[in-house]
């Protein structure tokens, strides 16, 4: 067993830890606002209008920078910029 294979096992090893605790924060993240809107039975209307509003003000953050003139004229950004 040379020292790279030691170091190739242990980067492996940290990649499968690393891709764990990826996919658990990702479940926790995509299952805990539907489970906490079912718990507040009470209050589902307004958490659901809390997510909805979060999910609108993401979007239309992402969306911000977007230049729509090139797409509503049928062109590429790139053609619309000559690049």
């Amino acid at each position: 067993m040379g020292e790279n294979s030691i170091r190739e096992r242990r980067a492996g090893a940290q990649e499968q830890k690393n891709f764990a605790y990826r996919t658990a924060a990702t479940s926790i993240i995509t299952s805990a606002p539907p489970f906490a809107i079912l718990q507040l039975e009470d209050m589902a209307l307004l958490m659901g209008s809390f997510v909805l509003f979060a999910a609108l003000a993401a979007a239309m953050s992402s969306a911000r920078r977007l230049d729509w003139y090139p797409l509503k004229q049928g062109e590429t950004a790139t053609q619309a910029t000559g690049e």
